[in-house]
């Protein structure tokens, strides 16, 4: 039984977030696609199928830009996810690894112990117009200076220009 934080987690409400590094967002302005990952997803239906991921769970994404590029070398896009289910099908996913079960090592700190509850949706495309979906781009408090360049360079981009920018600790 999931809990009360857990179901208001789950709703389509809920904000989407997505970690990249700062070259990647540099791109994702220019183009303003987010473009999908085509690569092997071991364990799932996915596997060489073009895939965007989100996460539900700001502390998975934070958990995942960490083991990326490093937290201060990344950026988290906030997105709105009904606007972005009025034009792609969002697909839930469980992407765990049941490698995990056998080594709980290697469990973000911040799961609970039954490994379900990752709070994944996927879309199966590149995302074009990636600006009109975005609520906020998150950044740490301790950027690196690529981060900050990118940042300084989002005026210009005209589409990118209002979006607001958030610290995270």
């Amino acid at each position: 039984m999931i809990t009360f934080k857990q179901f208001l987690e789950e709703s389509r409400s809920a904000p989407l977030y997505h970690a990249t590094s700062a070259y990647n967002f540099e791109d994702i302005m220019n183009s303003n696609i987010l473009k999908s990952y085509s690569g092997t997803i071991s364990g799932t239906q996915r596997a060489g199928k073009p895939t965007v991921f989100f996460t539900r769970d700001m502390k998975h994404a934070k958990w995942y830009a960490s083991r990326m590029n490093g937290i201060n070398d990344s950026v988290i896009f906030e997105i709105d996810q009904l606007k972005l289910n009025q034009n792609y099908k969002l697909e839930p996913i469980h992407n765990w690894r049941p490698s995990l079960k056998n080594n709980p090592a290697n469990k973000p700190a911040y799961m609970d112990n039954d490994y379900g509850y990752e709070f994944e949706e996927i879309v199966g495309k590149n995302i074009t117009n990636f600006h009109r979906y975005v609520n906020a781009i998150w950044i740490s408090k301790n950027p690196s200076m690529d981060v900050r360049d990118a940042i300084m360079n989002m005026n210009e981009y005209g589409n990118w220009r209002r979006i607001p920018v958030k610290e995270f600790t």
